[in-house]
């Protein structure tokens, strides 16, 4: 007899909180943690997908708030070096394909409110990852249905949010501009 995977917490978390709060899109770093995450999905898990923490927050928020942290940062400057020899090359595009799917074919609510009545694009407005990164995840969920012109409680747009936190990422900020006049198709999907 093991562990539940699907027991809570006193935070409220399951297994599947944990994960996604580690660094679960980490290129090289999160290889383990996504196979695990997968496994927990397929393994009954999925109906834990949305299910919120104690602090309002799901799974789906932990993956896009990096809480400002710079992707270096988060990778521990290994880049190439972190990656066996016998592995193939992928970069962030792939895995957060990858990652996205499985939590759509887990049934997540792209449009649900984060714990701070915005929702995921406000998240992603004011992460430090490469701005390359910023605005496939931006058309990505705007694809989903998130409306790129909502407010968060403050009344503010992801924009607004962006360029707020002056992460000198002009293309990004010109990006969620245009998301918010009308859309655009995500390259990978």
């Amino acid at each position: 007899m093991g562990a539940d995977p699907r027991a809570k917490d006193g935070k409220g978390n399951t297994a599947l909180h944990y994960l996604a709060d580690d660094d679960l899109t980490g290129v090289w770093l999160g290889t383990g943690k996504r196979r695990i995450f997968y496994e927990l999905l397929k393994d009954g898990c999925s109906q834990d997908i949305n299910m919120l923490n104690n602090a309002g927050r799901t799974v789906a928020e932990f993956i896009f708030d990096d809480n400002g942290r710079m992707e270096d940062d988060k990778m521990g400057n290994h880049g190439e070096c972190s990656r066996s020899h016998d592995e193939a090359f992928r970069n962030w595009q792939d895995v957060d394909h990858e990652v996205f799917t499985a939590l759509d074919d887990a049934g997540i609510d792209w449009r649900a409110k984060t714990s701070e009545s915005g929702n995921l694009l406000h998240l992603v407005a004011r992460s430090g990852l490469s701005q390359e990164r910023l605005i496939w995840r931006s058309q990505f969920l705007v694809d989903k249905g998130i409306d790129p012109t909502a407010p968060d409680a403050d009344g503010w747009t992801a924009r607004k949010i962006a360029e707020h936190y002056r992460l000198n990422k002009f293309r990004f900020y010109e990006e969620l501009g245009k998301l918010e006049r009308g859309g655009v198709e995500v390259e990978g999907q």
